[in-house]
């Protein structure tokens, strides 16, 4: 038969093992959902960083067509001296090759187009040109101001827009002339060395992509495993920020655990919504499984001791707890044998004290019991005794009887 000691130290040993292990499991899971949600924050911060240089970089190109109609030629404009402003300003590098000048009726009036490109025949009217474009211009003669288009790839894969601006026939701009556009380029090599000299870390990667998830430039991958290994997640942010449902609200779009080669990664997403393009932003998880493994061995060490206290604290209480009993039995036991002067030292306020007080009171009755039974047997008479009485005497006795 297991005693009573044995029962105790055993189920209150059982008790605190899974108290101890639902604490380390939770406290792992809080851990590292709070180290993911760092790594993502701190990540998203870089993004941020990233992006508003991506815009910066971009936005002086945007802005050169407009300053070009500031120029003496275009404010009124005098078609000679626009001409001929307009060759020198094709000759500053990465901003147009071929620009348009229209009259608001759409017929052209010139096209200049830098010299290295080659020949080229433009349309003699812009309402020739494609519907997007008419469209552009329509809403630049009827807003005068500028307007760019969404973002494209040219023949040879590199990101253009088309921008329109207004061309005033007045110094006070209240009558148009006609429009002025070209296709504006953003400094992706600017944008790289960017890339390049942000020194991610250890086997980081950060990717730009266009509305579509075509690749445009990265740094700390290839454009073959940006294509296939990441492919899935570009395509679902690009769905995510321009689809039919698209959600542009600040939040970055992320996945967990994205395997690429031998690493995973939590890979994150913005939109630059001005430019419809999205940047990516790849972060090995070795630094999130360094911290497990940390916070793992931590956790196992507190385990141990843990369950070596509790082994010691379940050895003291259980003994607590079992001796009442021990008590209670001891003193059932003797009674049992015949000893009913045993009696229950305990005096608790509770349910053993209460068996206790009962025990203890069952056994005074017992020996009372029994204490009267002897009285009465020593004080009967013997029928022998009867015979040595005198009759009138034996009489007397016969009528008490």
């Amino acid at each position: 038969m297991r005693s009573i000691q044995s029962i105790i130290f055993t189920r209150l040993f059982v008790i605190i093992i899974i108290f101890f292990g639902v604490v380390s499991a939770v406290a792992y899971y809080l851990t590292n959902e709070a180290i993911r949600q760092f790594v993502v924050a701190d990540s998203t911060t870089s993004l941020a960083f990233i992006i508003n240089n991506v815009k910066a970089n971009y936005g002086a190109d945007l802005e050169a067509l407009d300053d070009l109609t500031r120029m003496p030629g275009f404010l009124p404009f005098e078609p000679k001296q626009a001409q001929s402003t307009l060759k020198e300003f094709l000759a500053f590098p990465n901003i147009y090759n071929t620009v348009h000048m229209y009259r608001a009726d759409g017929e052209l009036v010139f096209a200049e187009r830098r010299s290295t490109m080659g020949p080229y025949t433009p349309k003699t009217n812009f309402r020739r040109k494609n519907k997007a474009f008419i469209e552009l211009a329509d809403r630049v003669l009827k807003e005068k101001k500028s307007h760019a288009s969404e973002v494209f790839f040219s023949p040879n894969g590199t990101l253009y827009q088309t921008y329109v601006s207004p061309v005033f026939a007045d110094r006070e701009k209240t009558q148009i002339f006609g429009v002025l556009s070209g296709a504006v380029f953003p400094r992706l090599q600017k944008i790289e060395h960017l890339l390049h000299g942000l020194q991610l870390g250890q086997d980081n990667f950060i990717l730009i992509t266009d509305s579509s998830g075509h690749f445009l430039t990265s740094d700390g991958i290839n454009e073959k495993d940006a294509n296939s290994a990441i492919r899935e997640h570009t395509d679902h942010a690009t769905r995510h920020f321009y689809g039919p449902n698209s959600k542009i609200d600040g939040n970055a779009f992320v996945d967990y655990h994205e395997d690429l080669g031998p690493n995973q990664y939590i890979v994150i997403s913005l939109p630059i919504d001005e430019l419809k393009l999205v940047v990516t932003l790849g972060v090995n998880t070795h630094r999130i499984e360094a911290k497990n493994k940390e916070l793992t061995y931590r956790l196992l060490v507190a385990l141990v001791l843990g369950l070596v206290l509790s082994l010691v604290a379940s050895i003291v209480v259980g003994d607590r707890l079992a001796k009442p009993f021990r008590q209670v039995a001891d003193a059932v036991n003797q009674i049992n044998n015949g000893n009913f002067s045993a009696r229950v030292t305990y005096a608790g306020e509770d349910e053993i004290g209460y068996l206790s007080k009962t025990i203890n009171a069952l056994a005074e009755k017992i020996q009372k019991s029994e204490y009267l039974g002897n009285l009465w047997q020593t004080e009967k008479l013997e029928p022998d005794d009867l015979e040595s009485l005198p009759e009138s005497g034996a009489d007397n006795a016969t009528d008490k009887s």
